[in-house]
C-alpha cells in the first residue's frame, strides 16, 4: 500500500474482508472502499458491484480467495469478470491467496494473474502460516511483476530488516519436503469443517453456509437480536469459547461472528456444546 498508493487514491477493499485490508489503506494516506459481499449471493465477488464502486480515483482493488472470513472460493467466472474489469480501468490488484491450498469439494483456487493481461498488474501475497501451519515462524511473500515489486522494496528495507534465518531454512524445508501432509491436513480440516457446520445449524439463532475453503465458518447471529460484538463477548464469558465477531470485518460482517476450526477435534465438540447451551440460555433469558 504504502509503496503504490498516492495520498488520496482509492482502494476497493471486500466487506466483510480481513482485519488489516483497510487499516493499510489509511496508512499509506489512501481510502478505503468498501465493496459489499453478500450472504444472499454466498459472499461471492459480484463484477457488477466492483465496477460500480470504482471511479476516477481507483488506484488498486483487493482480492481475497479462498476468502477470510466468509471461507468463501470465488468462481472462475467470478474472477474472469474481475480481471476485465481491473484491465479496462487499469487497476492494481493484490491478490491475498494465502489459503490457497485449502479448498474443498469441487472448490478449485484460480490465481488471479492467471488470467488475460493480469500478470502485469498483480502482486500475489502468499503465507507459510497456512499451508505448512508456520504461524509463529512469520514467514509471507509477495510476487509480481518487476515494476510493481522495486517499489515495495525501498518501503520494506527501511521499515522491516527480514525473516530471521532459522525461519527462512524451515520454510525451505516444508517447500522441498513431501506435500502429501498438506493433503492430509486439508481432509482433517474438512472432518472440522463438517462438524462446525452441522452442529452450528443444529442450534436455535444460528444459520452457516458450509465453508468452500480456508478453516473459517462465517455465522448468521441475527436471530439473537445484538450484535456480533455483544454475543462473542457473551459467548466469551458464558462459554468461555472465542470467537470473532464479525463487525471487526466491515460493516457488512455486522449480526455475524467467525469461528475458526483450526482447532483439535475434540476441542471444537466441546466448544460447540458450550456454544449450544450459552444460546439457549440466551433464548430464555
Amino acid at each position: 500500500m504504502q509503496a503504490l498508493v498516492n495520498r488520496g487514491e482509492e482502494v476497493l477493499t471486500p466487506d466483510p474482508g480481513f482485519v488489516c485490508y483497510e487499516p493499510s489503506v489509511h496508512i499509506a494516506d489512501g481510502v478505503p472502499v468498501n465493496v459489499p459481499l453478500a450472504e444472499g449471493m454466498g459472499f461471492s465477488l459480484d463484477t457488477q458491484a466492483v465496477i460500480s464502486h470504482i471511479t476516477e480515483k481507483s488506484r488498486m482493488i483487493i482480492v481475497n480467495s479462498p476468502n477470510n472470513p466468509t471461507a468463501t472460493v470465488f468462481s472462475h467466472a467470478d474472477l474472469s469478470g474481475l480481471a476485465k474489469a481491473a484491465v479496462e480501468r487499469d487497476l492494481i490488484v493484490i491478490s491475498d491467496e494465502v489459503y490457497e491450498k485449502i479448498t474443498y469439494d469441487d472448490a478449485r483456487h484460480y490465481c488471479l494473474a492467471s488470467f488475460p493481461s493480469m500478470r502485469e498488474r498483480t502482486i500475489v501475497v502468499g503465507s507459510f502460516s497456512k499451508t505448512y501451519a508456520m504461524t509463529g515462524f512469520r514467514i509471507g511473500y509477495a510476487y509480481g511483476p518487476k515494476e510493481l515489486i522495486a517499489p515495495m522494496m525501498l518501503a520494506h528495507q527501511f521499515s522491516v530488516t527480514c525473516v530471521d534465518g532459522p525461519a527462512q531454512y524451515g520454510a525451505l524445508a516444508a517447500l522441498n519436503g513431501s506435500q502429501d501432509f498438506v493433503k492430509n491436513m486439508v481432509t482433517e480440516f474438512d472432518r472440522r469443517r463438517k462438524l462446525v457446520f452441522s452442529s452450528l445449524n443444529e442450534i436455535e439463532g444460528f444459520r452457516c453456509d458450509l465453508p468452500k475453503g480456508a478453516f473459517y465458518a462465517f455465522a448468521n447471529i441475527k436471530g439473537f437480536g445484538v450484535s456480533s460484538e455483544k454475543f462473542a463477548e457473551y459467548l466469551v464469558d458464558s462459554a468461555r469459547v472465542m470467537t470473532v465477531p464479525g463487525s471487526a470485518f466491515g460493516k457488512n460482517g455486522e449480526g455475524y461472528i467467525r469461528l475458526s476450526y483450526a482447532a483439535a477435534y475434540d476441542k471444537l465438540e466441546d466448544a460447540l456444546i458450550r456454544i449450544e447451551k450459552a444460546a439457549k440460555a440466551f433464548k430464555k433469558a
